[in-house]
């Protein structure tokens, strides 16, 4: 979204496992969380049923010129090999330097995959991801 250091993000879905790690690498990028009443810089939505589903919409071009302002649409499996391999060295990187954690909710062994897939469809809005081992 070309954000830069020192600018606000509001990232919609925050909660699931692309939305934390959106949120982390906004903060490594040095965004900010909170808009202390300034506005939103960038906005990220995470699903394309949210803004993709709801038919048309009108945009004013005169409303994003004044503004400066830009929309972008990203679709993951159009990206190449090479972008892919860029995204994946860049999560990597995070993952060595500290920055990206993903977050782990609950563990199973192996053998209780049924009881993980279980919770799963039981208790959605679970906190972190489920591990198996």
């Amino acid at each position: 979204a070309h954000a830069k250091a020192g600018e606000t993000v509001l990232i919609h879905g925050a909660s699931g496992g692309v939305g934390v790690a959106a949120c982390q690498l906004s903060r490594a990028l040095g965004l900010k969380e909170a808009t202390e009443g300034r506005g939103i810089d960038v906005i990220v939505e995470m699903l394309s049923n949210i803004i993709g589903c709801r038919g048309s919409i009108e945009i004013n071009p005169r409303d994003t010129m004044a503004k400066e302002s830009s929309i972008m649409g990203v679709a993951v499996f159009f990206a190449t090999p090479e972008e892919n391999k860029e995204c994946a060295a860049l999560l990597y990187a995070g993952m060595e330097a500290g920055w990206l954690r993903p977050v782990v909710g609950s563990q199973y062994p192996l053998d209780k995959a049924a009881q993980a897939h279980h919770d799963i469809i039981e208790c959605p809005g679970a906190a972190g991801k489920i591990v198996l081992t």
